[in-house]
């Protein structure tokens, strides 16, 4: 049973404009993905004092979601990563971005799955 996607040009993008896959595709616009989880993080951070402070108020959560993040106990949020990229000033324009898709779309529970492949399909309709 699938849904006919009928949404015009300017609907997608007051509608997607915001979302978190939206945020990532215009990262992959301009360079390519890897994958922010604790272990990036942690490489990236360079035991300054204050460091995961500065990192949690960049991102507007607190220093204890901070930690827990490095401790692997709480994930990456999607909507974070342009934040934390920007924090570091990393540029990943040398990583893989097929990679990095297929381990994001391998974290979609299925429901999303089937939305992000509807709007793929939407997408290479035009």
């Amino acid at each position: 049973m699938t849904r006919n996607l009928r949404i015009s040009h300017n609907e997608v993008n007051t509608k997607v404009a915001n979302s978190p896959i939206f945020i990532i595709s215009q990262i992959c616009d301009n360079r390519s993905m890897e994958v922010i989880d604790a272990e990036w993080i942690r490489r990236h951070l360079t035991g300054e004092r204050g460091e995961q402070t500065r990192l949690a108020d960049a991102i507007g959560l607190s220093p204890d979601v901070i930690s827990k993040i490095i401790s692997g106990k709480r994930r990456v949020k999607s909507e974070e990563i342009p934040k934390i990229v920007s924090f570091f000033g990393v540029d990943l324009s040398s990583t893989d971005r097929n990679h990095h898709l297929l381990e994001l779309y391998d974290s979609l529970s299925e429901e999303k799955k089937r939305q992000a492949e509807e709007f793929l399909r939407f997408l290479a309709e035009k």
